[in-house]
């Protein structure tokens, strides 16, 4: 948009109220005139026929009878008129019987009447003659001019101050608003945060409120509401800023090692916000020939359900690390106890943590790497899918327990299962199912049924990009209105001492 010079509003008002003003001013005036100019020859006219009607008759008697006063009375009468300059009289030939004029008789600007001359002789008109009267409009245009003076300094004299006057009403009641907002917007500071700044204040103008005043409280509520919303906007980009941190450190959480003896691993995490409360871990105890796994989901999303997860995945980190401290010697090979340890001490360290606000389901799975023996406690977390390579067939492992974090002597639900090479556990936290609805999730739990049932012999990395694509399609758009995701897939290779590569991604 280009630029254009500044011009005051009050300035341009003040020109076009002079130019209304002049206009309509020099329509009257010459309207005006037009009527004097009208009026004055009316007069004229009028002139010439008193003199027909009063002279012309008793003119043509003295005619007829010689009197020579008598017509030299009338012509002396006719001549004293103010506007008439020359009186002529002629015979029934056209020879100038009486003449008369005033001194500095000019024949421009003159208006001419002839009248014939005659008197009633025994009932006939007689015509003796012709009276010719000349009358000068001179004197009737200044009288036109001086009216003239008079009447347009009068009205520009009128115009110029009622301009005046309406152009101060103006000023007070537009002009000085209109100024007002100007200043208000050039001083305009779109980051500020204070109201101060932000409100339109106008002159006052009385105690009954206008357009004005309407129309400057709705732009301050916009201004406050705008500096509302940027206040929201620093703030919300703060959080964004935090939860893109927690996000990083959440995600170092996850395992970084891509290889686990015996065992093919793929895995997603998807969160609802930038940092969620789903989580995994896994590890691999090869002294005792164990692979542990871990998934856990925290009430809720964002930043507080991020912090829990960290609190819970470095808490069991800590306590895998110390169970022969803690447990003795004598609880080195009992897993079942081992995995209710490690349950009831994350329970009080939750309980501590989230104030009974914040807890979390979990499933942990402790597999000999040998047998395939396993060992599943679940915390109140959804039931995982077993997969058997030898028969073809899922089941599902049902066991709900105690949740973490809500109860001072929680009970946990365990489980133990019978790993065959090719064995398939699928892991899965509640928004999996959730996010595609009641409708849509009956018809996600019918496809992984499937999709694991047939992919016995796939790869595992199929099988689960299969299960990934089928929730993505029911879930709508690919994406998450209502709960974070995580999925933890093991196949177990069989007792084997070379490690399998983990094709473990993240799928966003």
């Amino acid at each position: 948009m280009t630029s254009s010079a500044f011009k005051s509003i009050s300035r341009r008002l003040l020109l076009g109220i002079l130019l209304a003003s002049s206009v309509f001013t020099t329509l009257v005036i010459i309207i005006a005139f037009y009527m004097d100019y009208s009026a004055e020859n009316d007069i004229l006219e009028l002139t010439f026929s008193q003199i027909e009607k009063g002279s012309v008759s008793s003119l043509g008697t003295s005619i007829w009878d010689f009197n020579e006063e008598q017509i030299k009375s009338h012509l002396g009468g006719i001549i004293k008129i103010n506007d008439v300059v020359q009186v002529a009289v002629y015979d029934d030939k056209g020879n100038v019987l009486y003449e008369t004029a005033k001194e500095g008789f000019k024949p421009e600007l003159n208006l001419e009447r002839k009248f014939e001359i005659g008197f009633v002789d025994q009932g006939k008109n007689q015509v003796v003659g012709t009276m010719k009267v000349v009358a000068t409009r001179t004197f009737m245009y200044k009288r036109l001019r001086s009216k003239l003076l008079y009447f347009t300094i009068s009205q520009i004299g009128k115009t110029l101050l009622i301009s005046y006057i309406i152009l101060v009403i103006i000023r007070r009641f537009v002009t000085n608003n209109i100024t007002s907002m100007q200043t208000f917007f050039e001083n305009y500071d779109m980051g500020s945060l204070n109201p101060a700044t932000r409100t339109l204040q106008l002159k006052p103008r009385g105690d009954k409120r206008d357009e004005f005043d309407v129309l400057a409280e709705r732009i301050t509520v916009m201004s406050l509401e705008n500096m509302r919303y940027l206040a929201l906007a620093n703030e919300q980009a703060k959080i964004s800023a935090d939860l893109e941190a927690v996000k990083i450190v959440q995600q170092s959480l996850f395992p970084s090692h891509t290889e686990m003896p015996g065992f093919n691993i793929q895995t997603s995490y998807i969160p609802a916000a930038k940092a969620g409360g789903d989580w995994y871990i896994y590890s691999s105890d090869p002294e005792n020939d164990f692979a542990h796994f871990c998934m856990g989901d925290v009430t809720g999303h964002g930043l507080p359900a991020a912090l829990v997860t960290a609190v819970a995945s470095g808490a069991i980190f800590a306590l895998r690390s110390h169970l022969t401290q803690l447990l003795g010697s004598a609880g080195t090979h009992n897993v079942e106890e081992q995995l209710n340890f490690l349950a009831q001490q994350l329970n009080t360290i939750i309980r501590q943590t989230g104030k009974q606000r914040y807890g979390m389901t979990m499933l942990l799975l402790t597999v000999n790497t040998k047998s395939g023996e396993g060992w599943l406690l679940s915390a109140g977390h959804c039931p995982p899918f077993h997969a058997r390579s030898s028969q073809k067939s899922v089941a599902i492992l049902t066991g709900i327990g105690s949740r973490i974090g809500f109860t001072v002597d929680p009970v946990f639900a365990f489980r133990k299962i019978q790993l065959e090479p090719g064995d398939i556990i699928f892991m899965y936290t509640d928004g999996f199912f959730e996010n595609a609805r009641e409708r849509n999730a009956r018809k996600l739990h019918k496809e992984v049924l499937k999709i694991l049932s047939e992919g016995m012999d796939e790869s595992c990395t199929d099988v689960h990009e299969r299960i990934i694509e089928s929730a993505k399609s029911l879930w709508g758009s690919g994406s998450l209105d209502d709960d974070d995701v995580a999925t933890l897939l093991i196949r177990w290779k069989g007792n084997s001492e070379s490690p399998v590569t983990n094709l473990s991604k993240s799928s966003a």
